[in-house]
């Protein structure tokens, strides 16, 4: 069962989208960043879309397409992206139109994030 916090490793080419309407979304750690590298214990480094080597700017809120069913989509995912793929239009989730999915590099970390923000703060608190 994932849980808020859980790191989970992708392998190549697995697919994420960007999910829409989360650019106010508070982290619990201050910044996305500090939230991403203290639950996977990496550096915040490169953007992790798959042929992209531009700086990593954003803690982007994703949906990994493998792992929406195992957590019955309750979770976004924290993936670090520069601010223009963070941004792109072509590879967000939409819920009622398109589902534009991209890939990731190899060895790509994520942080699971309850979608609820009530459920996220009592899995975070148990840490």
């Amino acid at each position: 069962m994932v849980k808020s916090g859980d790191k989970i490793i992708l392998k190549k080419g697995e697919k994420f989208s960007n999910v829409a309407g989360t650019a106010d979304d508070d982290s619990p750690d201050g910044s996305w960043k500090d939230f991403y590298e203290k639950y996977t214990g990496r550096k915040f480094r490169k953007c992790r879309k798959w042929g992209c080597a531009e700086k990593a700017d954003d803690g982007s809120h994703v949906f990994v397409k493998s792992k929406r069913r195992k957590t019955k989509k309750k979770y976004y995912f924290i993936l670090p992206l520069c601010h223009e793929h963070n941004m792109d239009d072509e590879i967000e989730y939409r819920k009622y139109g398109r589902k534009c999915w991209a890939r990731v590099n190899a060895n790509t970390a994520v942080v699971a994030l309850a979608k609820d923000e009530n459920i996220r703060e009592e899995e975070l608190e148990r840490e």
